[in-house]
């Protein structure tokens, strides 16, 4: 879908509104004299069409016009955008009012606020216009990062002001600005559409179908791996299977029955095996600990009952000594006994012996003691032979706990062998597995052999990649522009240009027109006269114009010119005093009859394309013609009548 311009309209302070409006599908006129406001039709377009920078002239514009606004015929719906004046000293500024419907109608100044940005306008606009998903095609060699086609790529080929339309070197607009001369190099093959519009999905599909490939080549190269010693690999395979007792060692093995032998390994299963239970192991531990700790303590009672016994019997033996000794006090069994004197010698001592009472009664506790270590004896015996026969007991219990442990110790070990077994046979059967997988991959996949889905995947690509190859674009590019050539050469007939009767040509590499004498090829900026390089501009545009639209390309669907007919005038000052009142152009000295050839070249065209292209020319000349007349915006602007109201300079 492409648009053309239906109004232009201006406000002031106040609130009034200033519009003027275009007819939608032909040639539109506004002529008058110098100062007027003409020129600005473009750059209030510019601006209003999402660019920021406001480069409307200086002058009583920047004090009185408060915001521009452009009402867009967009097939069936109208899209406003208005933008305000930047504010200040400020030159530039990207808010928006953006407003869409099937008939839109300007608001009051009360009720424009910005509801949008500059941004959002040309991604909104490109949207409106059919521009897909693309990215540039930069060749190889260039560092230039690819981008995105957009809206605002597009008005190259949308306005030629007074200093362009007939400049010799320069062809596009803005071709001058930095980079833009690359620029519409960069995205001209997409609007003529030698650029698929399904680039980026072809370089998504292509990155996908690389990626399968790649997959696919390493399944093949991991099959073509197992399988490339395919007699010995599968004889070995066999031979690991009968070690391991997947089937019976003396199976005959030959050529024929390999296969169906590495099938029978591939689908063993492990056989069921219940081991020792490990709990009980834990258990015998368990016991085995608490029974080495009763014998450790079984022993210490015995020792200690031990070393009571043999203190009894060192005791029994003493207190018998002295017994003994004091029983020979009977011997001296009187009662004047004097303890001051010896009983033998009768001399006097320095210590004084014990009486014999005294001796007597320890006599009798000894005696006493004595008896009660005899009394006691049998019952100690009895506890130690006690204490022994429960070590012993328990030293059988620890031996017969120790005998299980250690059995179950052998059935878990004979366990863990047999699953190693299981182990190796299961790892011997996977391996028969892979390589029945890998010959069924390599034989047969869903239908197809691995190789049949590799060399379609190859095809594939080398078509994508046939598609996305820069040759391949530039040869569209070449059979496209012979298209428009052809266009131009006839129109350049029609415009009596200089070296008519030859080919036109729109050599894009350079950005320039050129004719193709049998001598030379000329280029634009080497033709004579200002009359040819006008004739270049509007060959060159209306074609591409033509063509954008016989193939609905997202471009819009107009073209600004401004001040075109100067170039039929004796010199820029005749053509300025002009007020587009005067419609005999031969008093002025201009070339009459050319310039009704150019405008009858511009009515041509829009009828030929009606209703889907729109021409808007800004004029200082007028001409009696009922086509021209018909065209005409307005009244030529003169004597008051300009695109800012009078009424608004004195208000």
């Amino acid at each position: 879908m492409s648009f053309q311009i239906k109004t232009i309209a201006l406000y002031n302070a106040a609130g009034d509104i200033r519009t003027l409006d275009f007819k939608i599908g032909g040639v539109n006129i506004i002529t008058g004299k110098s100062r007027t406001g003409k020129s600005s039709i473009i750059e209030i377009l510019d601006y209003c069409l999402g660019r920021s920078t406001f480069n409307v002239f200086e002058g009583v514009n920047r004090g009185i016009v408060t915001w521009y606004a452009v009402i867009l015929q967009i097939g069936d719906m109208q899209a406003l955008i208005a933008k305000p004046a930047p504010e200040g000293l400020a030159t530039s500024q990207s808010k928006v009012y953006w407003e869409t419907g099937s008939n839109v109608n300007l608001p009051e100044l009360k009720n424009l606020e910005p509801n949008s940005n500059d941004d959002a306008v040309v991604a909104n606009l490109s949207g409106l216009l059919g521009l897909g998903l693309n990215k540039t095609v930069i060749a190889e060699g260039r560092t230039t990062t690819p981008f995105e086609a957009t809206l605002k790529h597009t008005k190259f080929y949308l306005f030629q002001e007074q200093n362009l339309i007939a400049n010799k070197r320069q062809l596009f607009w803005r071709q001058a600005d930095p980079f833009m001369s690359q620029s519409i190099k960069d995205t001209l093959p997409y609007f003529l559409g030698a650029i698929q519009e399904d680039r980026l999905l072809l370089e998504h599909e292509l990155k996908e179908l690389s990626r399968s490939l790649r997959q696919l080549q390493q399944k093949q190269r991991e099959a073509l791996a197992v399988v490339s010693e395919k007699t010995q690999g599968a004889r070995t395979l066999i031979a690991e299977a009968q070690a391991a007792g997947i089937i019976d060692p003396d199976t005959e093995v030959n050529d024929e029955n390999m296969i169906e032998l590495l099938r029978g390994i591939a689908s063993w299963s492990p056989n069921q095996f219940t081991g020792p239970d490990r709990g009980r192991l834990e258990e015998e531990q368990k016991q085995m600990h608490s029974l080495r700790t009763q014998l450790r303590k079984k022993a210490q009672d015995i020792v200690e009952v031990e070393n009571f016994q043999r203190e009894s019997s060192n005791f029994s033996y003493e207190v018998k000594e002295q017994v003994a000794r004091l029983e020979v006090a009977n011997l001296f069994n009187h009662s004047n006994s004097n303890e001051q004197y010896c009983p033998i010698c009768e001399s006097s001592l320095e210590i004084p012996t014990p009486s014999l009472e005294q001796l007597n009664n320890s006599l009798i506790k000894l005696r006493a003691n004595l008896e009660s270590v005899r009394h006691e004896k049998p019952r100690v015996d009895e506890h130690l032979i006690r204490l022994r026969n429960d070590l012993e007991e328990i030293r059988r219990e620890y031996r017969a706990s120790e005998e299980r442990f250690i059995a179950l110790n052998k059935e878990q070990d004979t366990s863990q062998q047999f699953r190693d077994a299981q182990l190796i046979a299961a790892r011997v059967a996977g391996r028969a597995s892979l390589y029945i997988e890998s010959i069924n991959t390599l034989v047969t996949d869903q239908g197809k052999s691995l190789n049949d889905k590799i060399e379609a995947r190859k095809l594939k690509i080398n078509q994508i990649l046939k598609g996305l190859e820069l040759e391949e674009i530039e040869d569209v590019i070449t059979s496209i522009l012979s298209i428009v050539s052809s266009q131009m050469t006839k129109w350049a007939d029609h415009l009596n240009l200089e070296h008519k009767g030859f080919p036109y040509r729109l050599d894009i590499k350079k950005l320039t027109v050129v004719a193709d004498t049998p001598d030379r090829p000329i280029v634009m900026e080497r033709m004579g006269s200002g009359e040819n390089h006008l004739g270049c501009h509007l060959i060159a545009l209306l074609s591409l114009h033509k063509y954008f639209i016989s193939k609905k390309r997202p471009v819009p669907s107009f073209i600004v010119l401004d001040q075109p007919t100067q170039v039929y005038f004796p010199s820029s000052v005749t053509y300025k005093a002009l007020d587009g009142t005067n419609k005999d152009l031969g008093t002025q000295g201009a070339d009459e009859l050319a310039v009704r050839r150019m405008f009858e070249l511009l009515f041509d065209v829009c009828d030929d394309l009606f209703p889907n292209f729109q021409i808007i020319v800004t004029e200082h000349a007028n001409l009696d013609d009922e086509r021209f007349q018909e065209a005409l915006v307005e009244d030529p602007w003169t004597d008051g009548k300009a695109l800012i109201p009078e009424s608004w300079l004195t208000s």
